[in-house]
């Protein structure tokens, strides 16, 4: 199974090139474990939202995606 191609595209377009290649492994593993557990419909929707994550903020870094947003004086 393949994430919606325009959604890698932007992924591809956007990411910076030191860290493409593991944030788009990172995402393809996500996406098929979503497949899995939540279904082909909402993982491409969870994919594309990553992508959208992506490009907006132009940041690839795994940490950038998986913020979990606690404060670190907590």
């Amino acid at each position: 199974m393949q994430p919606p191609r325009w959604a890698q595209k932007l992924i591809e377009t956007y990411g910076h090139p030191d860290t493409l290649e593991e944030v788009q492994g990172d995402l393809l593993e996500l996406y098929a474990y979503w497949v899995e557990t939540v279904g082909k419909r909402r993982a491409n929707w969870r994919y594309t939202q990553c992508a959208e994550i992506v490009a907006a903020t132009g940041e690839t870094e795994k940490t950038a995606l998986f913020k979990t947003g606690i404060p670190d004086h907590l």
